[in-house]
């Protein structure tokens, strides 16, 4: 990454911003490129198709029942 960054400041390109999603089957989260916003894409962990975000999700804000659940029972468990 360091290198990429290092490689197109030389050749004076901007750097582009990447949008984030979570996957709604496995909760794997996704980076993708602001042009793929809205197209389907599989995911990388589950192989499922997904929808693309329109435009960029707070990852902070996301969270599913599945990934609540695991955390409370992790607590009860320990």
């Amino acid at each position: 990454m360091i290198v990429k960054n290092i490689i197109s400041w030389f050749r004076g390109e901007e750097e582009v911003k990447h949008f984030h999603a979570r996957c709604q089957h496995c909760e794997q989260k996704i980076r993708f490129h602001p042009n793929r916003a809205g197209s389907l894409s599989l995911c990388p962990r589950c192989r499922r198709s997904i929808k693309l975000p329109e435009q960029e999700v707070s990852l902070k804000t996301v969270h599913s029942a599945k990934v609540g659940r695991r955390l409370v029972q992790k607590a009860s468990s320990n």
